[in-house]
C-alpha cells in the first residue's frame, strides 16, 4: 500500500468488525465434509469387500488404511459436536485432529488400485474422493486453528488485518483482509490485476469480479488459461474480465498491462507466481497500484533479505528456492513509497 501518511492513519484508527466473523461457515463445511466423508468410506467398505486381492499383505494395506481413516473420523465427529457446543461459531475450542496420517492411507490405496489392473475404475474413483475430502478436512483444521491465533490476545489491536481473514473464494484468509484494506481507505477505479489467477475459482480476486469489479487476469499455464476462457465466458464477452496468457516477466509485464488498458493507478495488484514474484514488482514503474498482495517465502524470518536470481524460465519445482523473504519485499516496497499493513496468519501473502 502506498506510503501516504493520511492513508496509513485512517488504515490505523478505522474501526473493526468481530473476531468471530473470521470462522464463520466452517461448522456447516465440516457438517458437509462429514456426510460425504461418511458416505465414501462405506461404499469403499463394500468395494473392499469386494476386492479379488492376490496377495494378504495388499489385502492388509487396504484394511489398515480404513481402520485409521475410520479412527480419524471418529475422533473428527467428536469436534464437531464441540463445534456445536462452542461459544463462538465455526471456531472449535478442540481443534479438528492431525489427519495427514488417513490422507497417506488413502494415497496408499490409490497407489495399490492403479496397479490392479484388474480391479474396478470404481475403487479408485472413491478412494480419490476420499483423498479430496481428507483435503478438506485438513483444510479446515488449519482454518481452525487460525481463528485460535486469531483470539489471542496478540491479534486484539483494532488494526490488526488478520482478524479479517475470511476465505470466499480465496487460498485462505486473503478475501477478508483485502475487502477490510478498501472499507477503511475506499476504491477508485475497482480494477484489479491479478499474475497466476489459477483455473479462475480460487484466488484473490475472483470476490471482487463477483462484486463487480473489473480486471486482468494472467495466467501462462495453457490448461487454466483454456479453463478461464470457458468458464467466464460471460464476464470476458461484457468487458468485466480481461485473459492474457503471458506470462508475467520482469520485461513484459507493463506492456501486458498495456495491451489491457489498465489505469496507471489501479485499485489492487496480486502477484503469486512462485518465482520472479520480487523482480515482476521492481520492474514495475509505469503503474502503481494503491494495493498490493504478494506471496513472500516464508521459511527466511523476519530480517532475513533473501531474493532468488531472476530467471525468466524458471518453474517452481517444490523446493524452497522460490520468491523472496518478507524483510527483501518490505524494503523494496519501501523503495516504492509502500509500506507493509500486514501478513495472512498462514504465511504465505
Amino acid at each position: 500500500m502506498p506510503n501516504d501518511p493520511s492513508m496509513l492513519s485512517t488504515v490505523q484508527k478505522m474501526p473493526v468488525n468481530s473476531a468471530t466473523d473470521v470462522a464463520e461457515g466452517n461448522l456447516a463445511k465440516v457438517t458437509l465434509a462429514m456426510n460425504g466423508f461418511s458416505k465414501a468410506l462405506a461404499d469403499l467398505q463394500g468395494q473392499v469387500a469386494k476386492l479379488d486381492s492376490t496377495s494378504a499383505s495388499n489385502f492388509g494395506i487396504i484394511s489398515q488404511a480404513i481402520t485409521a481413516i475410520n479412527e480419524r473420523l471418529t475422533k473428527v465427529e467428536g469436534g464437531c459436536a464441540g463445534d456445536k457446543q462452542g461459544g463462538m461459531a465455526g471456531v472449535n475450542p478442540n481443534p479438528i485432529p492431525d489427519v495427514t496420517q488417513a490422507l497417506e492411507a488413502s494415497n496408499q490405496l490409490l497407489r495399490l488400485e492403479a496397479v490392479q489392473a484388474k480391479n474396478s475404475a470404481s475403487s479408485v474413483n472413491l478412494i480419490a474422493h476420499l483423498d479430496y475430502l481428507i483435503g478438506e478436512l485438513l483444510d479446515l483444521q488449519l482454518s481452525q486453528a487460525i481463528g485460535t491465533l486469531i483470539e489471542g490476545r496478540k491479534q486484539q489491536d483494532p488494526g490488526t488485518l488478520c482478524r479479517f481473514e475470511h476465505k470466499v473464494f480465496s487460498q485462505s484468509g486473503e478475501d477478508g483482509i483485502i475487502a477490510e484494506i478498501f472499507r477503511r481507505v475506499g476504491t477508485t477505479n475497482r480494477f484489479f490485476v491479478e499474475c497466476a489467477p489459477g483455473n479462475g475459482v480460487e484466488n484473490n480476486t475472483l470476490y471482487l469480479l463477483t462484486l463487480g469489479w473489473k480486471g486482468l487476469w494472467i495466467e501462462s499455464d495453457p490448461k487454466n488459461f483454456n479453463a478461464i476462457k470457458g468458464n467466464f465466458a460471460t464476464k470476458i464477452k461484457d468487458g468485466a474480465l480481461r485473459v492474457d496468457q503471458g506470462p508475467a516477466l520482469a520485461g513484459n509485464f507493463e506492456s501486458l498491462l498495456d495491451k489491457a488498458s489498465t489505469p496507471k493507478e489501479f485499485d489492487l495488484l496480486s502477484l503469486d507466481i512462485d518465482g520472479n514474484d520480487y523482480w515482476v514488482w521492481k520492474n514495475l514503474v509505469r503503474y502503481r497500484p494503491r494495493v498490493v498482495v504478494i506471496e513472500y517465502n516464508a521459511i527466511f524470518p523476519p530480517g532475513s533479505e533473501w531474493v532468488m536470481d531472476y530467471d525468466p524460465h524458471y518453474k517452481w519445482d517444490g523446493s524452497s528456492n522460490f520468491g523472496a523473504s518478507l524483510t527483501a519485499l518490505e524494503r523494496l516496497g519501501g523503495d516504492k513509497g509502500y509500506k507493509l499493513v500486514g501478513c495472512g496468519l498462514n504465511g504465505v501473502n
